[in-house]
């Protein structure tokens, strides 16, 4: 606590906060007033020119909802920020070294399948013959049930990748994730 002598006797620094701050409240105050005086007019004006304006009225067709509470406030809803799409960038998934080989490059004939859970959801494949088959929230078994489906199926697969284990290790049963991957 300091005090200080000035020309209007003995004031402390808080007491001289405390004055600055019913000012700054002042002002504020008369700031707001003009505000709302501005918005009056604004309004009036608007409604002056709509009502002096040759056209045909505008109807919206959502019906104007009227504020859940009395007076000028008005309750905001939540809203929240939709993603945005990124698009991503094909990754090339072609072997650059395929010409300086002696095996046989790939017939497009044969068929390739990626299967798994969410994690091969956007994975593209420049080879037309590849079916990515995304499983969301799939486990090891799912995989099985469905790799047996596939199996009974007219169509033969060449290639087959499966990505799966990452639903079953949120569960913390490592021996039983083991066996169903052994499976």
């Amino acid at each position: 606590l300091s005090i200080s002598v000035g020309s209007e006797g003995f004031t402390c620094d808080k007491c001289r906060e405390i004055v600055r701050l019913t000012e700054k409240i002042s002002e504020l105050e008369t700031r707001i007033q003009t505000l709302i005086e501005d918005s009056k007019n604004a309004r009036a004006l608007d409604t002056a020119l709509d009502a002096t304006s040759l056209g045909s009225p505008v109807h919206c067709s959502v019906p104007v909802t009227s504020p859940l509470q009395q007076g000028n406030w008005v309750t905001v809803r939540r809203h929240s920020r939709g993603s945005k799409h990124r698009s991503s960038v094909p990754i090339r998934t072609s072997n650059r070294f395929s010409p300086l080989s002696d095996a046989p490059t790939e017939k497009p004939d044969q068929s390739a399948l990626v299967i798994g859970d969410s994690i091969v959801r956007n994975v593209k494949i420049e080879t037309p013959a590849t079916i990515v088959q995304c499983l969301p929230g799939a486990r090891a078994p799912d995989i099985l049930a469905n790799l047996k489906v596939l199996a009974n199926a007219k169509r033969k697969f060449s290639k087959i990748v499966i990505h799966v284990g990452t639903n079953d290790a949120r569960l913390r049963q490592s021996e039983i994730t083991k066996n169903n991957v052994k499976e």
